[in-house]
């Protein structure tokens, strides 16, 4: 289900709807009807408009932005060493990659997200058990992809949106330990978007495995902005 919703036309207005969100991601549970006088104060119509939903919150650490930072400050460069092979299937050069410059520790984590996405890998072994153990975990979240992948600019910076397909594959890298690089490695590998800034991943690292499966738990898809995810 999308979430549609007036964004406030003022800093005060913003403040109020923050603050309404606050409330609402609580136990990760709707929002409430007590909350519709503010959610009007704020520009929103909660007869119009659906109820905030399976919506949580990121706060990343300071380490986990530094590294989401870095690794999608290497992505461009390591992007130079990606391909596809006649069957449209990614392949990531690894050893290219590192010719290019790309710390060794990402480019293993690239790899290991190229994989865990369906890609392929060469020049570098990959971490075969890592790959494995994203797969199976993958969550199925529908019998059929629903939702869309897409990434936006909205006021508040990027906004990324991701089918339930994308996302059962995110959540088994999650569950699997897959670090920053390797989540921004596996949605390219899966969508081809590219561009993904460090805060957004670092949100995504974040919110972790169970809280986007709680998330996603519709079956639409997600979205993912700098500070919390929901249902598509």
């Amino acid at each position: 289900m999308n979430m549609t919703f007036t964004r406030p036309s003022s800093m005060k207005a913003a403040l109020i709807l923050l603050m309404v969100s606050a409330i609402a991601v609580v136990g990760i549970q709707p929002a409430s009807a007590a909350a519709a006088p503010v959610l009007q104060a704020a520009g929103v119509n909660p007869v119009s408009n659906p109820p905030l939903k399976r919506y949580a919150v990121a706060n990343p650490s300071a380490a986990v932005l530094a590294a989401a930072t870095t690794a999608a400050a290497q992505w461009p460069i390591a992007q130079k060493a990606l391909s596809t092979d006649p069957n449209g299937r990614v392949v990531f050069d690894a050893a290219g990659a590192l010719a290019l410059g790309v710390q060794k520790s990402l480019v293993d984590e690239f790899a290991t997200g190229i994989e865990a996405g369906g890609g392929r890998v060469i020049g570098a072994a990959v971490d075969a058990g890592k790959v494995a153990t994203a797969r199976s975990a993958a969550v199925a979240l529908a019998s059929n992809c629903q939702g869309i992948n897409e990434l936006s600019y909205q006021w508040f910076g990027q906004q990324l949106k991701l089918d339930s397909c994308v996302t059962g594959r995110i959540i088994g890298a999650l569950s699997a330990g897959a670090g920053t690089a390797a989540l921004i490695a596996l949605i390219t590998s899966e969508t081809g978007i590219g561009g993904l800034a460090g805060g957004i991943v670092a949100a995504l690292f974040t919110i972790g495995a169970g809280v986007l499966g709680s998330c996603a738990a519709d079956g639409t898809g997600v979205i993912i902005d700098p500070a919390w995810c929901a249902a598509q």
